[in-house]
């Protein structure tokens, strides 16, 4: 299996690339925390839930790069770096939702 890449990015970095750029927007937080605020167009996969690989395997292109993001960019880093071991190109949006404006 091919490594892909991973880095973590600003804010404004983020928001140029989800605007600019081809990618796929994934929020890891709970089902409850994006019911409350969530950037649009974002698919929701929940790194807690136990299904998660298997949610990313049948529902994210592998060969489209990822902007992730969580509420502060720590489970992002956890789920971004499972999702680099699976050949994703992944963006991870450094200090989560709470530095979205």
């Amino acid at each position: 299996m091919k490594s892909g890449d991973f880095r973590s990015i600003s804010t404004a970095e983020f928001r140029t690339l989800i605007t600019e750029s081809t990618v796929q927007l994934l929020d890891v937080r709970t089902p409850a925390e994006f019911e409350l605020r969530k950037i649009e167009g974002a698919i929701l996969i929940d790194y807690y839930d136990a299904n998660f690989e298997k949610q990313v395997d049948a529902q994210l292109d592998v060969s489209i790069p990822i902007a992730i993001y969580c509420r502060s960019g720590v489970r992002s880093v956890d789920a971004g770096l499972i999702l680099k071991n699976k050949g994703f190109r992944v963006y991870n949006l450094r200090d989560g939702i709470i530095s979205w404006k």
